[in-house]
């Protein structure tokens, strides 16, 4: 059922509607908190609809579910460059590159 809730975030997202996307998001962290897909694109939600501490605050939930994980560490990357800071998105680019 997790997988199904995250699934419909993803659409959601795709297709612009982040308000949406981050309902089905929150409901597949709420039976299973563990998802680091569903905190990633959580985090990918959040960062649409402006809310850029939010969106840091999941996707590092996310790497800290699974350390492997690429993509949570580009779109990392790509808030702090947007944010100014250019320091912590090389270095979580770097990370990104390495996963």
């Amino acid at each position: 059922m997790t997988e199904a809730y995250s699934n419909l975030g993803v659409i959601g997202v795709k297709q612009g509607q982040n308000q949406k996307a981050l309902s089905y998001l929150d409901h597949a962290i709420r039976l299973s908190p563990g998802s680091a897909e569903a905190h990633m694109n959580r985090g990918v939600a959040l960062s649409n609809l402006g809310n850029r501490n939010a969106a840091i605050s999941s996707l590092r939930r996310a790497i800290a579910l699974k350390p492997n994980y690429g993509n949570a560490y580009r779109n990392l990357a790509t808030l702090y460059l947007q944010a100014g800071k250019v320091d912590s998105a090389e270095y979580f680019q770097s990370l990104a590159h390495s996963h």
